[in-house]
């Protein structure tokens, strides 16, 4: 297997920002797939699970499609907002 650096003219070198940039973007893809599917679903879950009685099929419905959307809040903060936190050094 072949490695490509800069100085054999391959040009497939990536830095830290260019890969982070690139993680970044294919998580906001992700991110915007999984929240895009919960808006366009909600009508549909309003006429079946919210207008029926509460049972144990429809907890587990609420606990499955909740538990993830709002699991998903942390990390989405973490990911996005605590590596754009710049330290400086002060000597």
């Amino acid at each position: 297997m072949k490695s490509y650096s800069s100085s054999d003219g391959g040009g497939w070198e990536l830095t830290f920002a260019q890969s982070n940039h690139i993680v970044r973007i294919a998580s906001t893809a992700t991110f915007t797939i999984l929240y895009f599917d919960y808006v366009i679903t909600f009508g549909t879950e309003v006429e079946r699970f919210w207008a029926t009685r509460f049972s144990s099929p429809s907890s587990v419905f609420y606990l499955n499609r909740y538990l993830s959307l709002f699991g998903h809040i942390p990390i989405v903060y973490q990911f996005y907002e605590a590596h754009d936190q710049s330290v400086e050094c002060k000597h």
